[in-house]
């Protein structure tokens, strides 16, 4: 009796979880997004299927999660990234819920078997013997389901690793930071060389593929010249490489450009090799969740 009292209060806690997690769902502000709308979907399929609360409470509990964080991200690449997550997990609810059933369902089966061997009724054992096969296949894509999941999640994180080795950025502090060849440029000339489109295109490329980064492009020079002239060589050097971006097809709103002239030296002015390495163009890919202000040079 104390059992069946603690299933049923099991039960009714369980149900008014859900209801919870529905109606918090309902509140959310955001409901133009497509990837975040696919996500309130899925989790509203897992959450109103039979036994899911009961079997996947922590795959149910987590899409519910990611569900509000997608829904309260301010970038589109946040709500992205946590959409997927939501939906990834609604999907394994039903995955592992679908796995318990089959696995309830032929131990309750095996036993109905034996029970019919016992009584020698050879046709009810061939039927107990199909219904298992039937649920061993469906706790099979129950589980090629889960592993499908598994891995296009490694898939995507193995793409973004591929395209940050060609494009030959390091990680610092302030984000990815491409350096440009300094010989995009002719001397003390802020017009880009006719190849230079051409050397850009991996970047236009990356930033088309992830919507959600945007960038800083900083101008640097050595220290020949006056200050005020590096100072105005470098802006414009930085809005050069902007404006072969937009006319690649990004948005400028995602670009920032920035002149630091002589005042940040990588190597010594002393000599000419150290003069080389001084004049460049950096672009800083910005994380995903980074702010202009914490991407700028203090």
């Amino acid at each position: 009796m104390a059992g069946i009292t603690f299933r049923k209060v099991y039960h009714v806690l369980a149900g008014s979880l859900v209801v919870a997690l529905i109606g918090g769902c309902a509140t959310a502000p955001d409901r133009t997004d497509p990837a975040v709308e696919n996500a309130r979907r899925a989790y509203s399929a897992a959450a109103e299927r039979p036994h899911v609360k009961e079997y996947a409470p922590i795959p149910l509990r987590e899409a519910y999660l990611n569900l509000r964080r997608a829904e309260e991200a301010e970038s589109a690449e946040a709500r992205n990234h946590f959409a997927y997550l939501a939906e990834r997990q609604a999907g394994l609810a039903l995955a592992m819920t679908h796995r318990r059933i089959a696995e309830d369902e032929m131990a309750q089966a095996a036993e109905e078997r034996d029970s019919l061997v016992l009584r020698s009724q050879r046709q009810r054992t061939q039927e107990a013997e199909m219904e298992a096969e039937r649920l061993r296949r469906e706790r099979e894509l129950a589980r090629q389901q889960t592993e499908r999941f598994r891995w296009e999640s490694e898939r995507e994180t193995q793409r973004l690793r591929e395209q940050l080795a060609e494009l030959e950025a390091r990680e610092t502090d302030r984000g990815l930071v491409l350096t440009l060849d300094n010989f995009l440029f002719e001397t003390n000339r802020a017009h880009l060389k006719a190849g230079a489109f051409r050397s850009l295109e991996k970047l236009s490329d990356f930033l088309k593929q992830n919507p959600g980064r945007n960038i800083m492009i900083e101008g640097h020079t050595d220290s020949t010249g006056s200050a005020e002239y590096n100072l105005a060589l470098s802006r414009r050097r930085a809005e050069a490489v902007a404006q072969a971006l937009r006319s690649q097809g990004i948005d400028s709103d995602r670009i920032v450009t920035r002149g630091y002239g002589q005042e940040y030296p990588v190597a010594s002015n002393d000599t000419p090799s150290g003069r080389l390495q001084n004049r460049r163009v950096e672009v800083i890919i910005e994380n995903a969740t980074e702010t202009r202000a914490g991407t700028a040079r203090q």
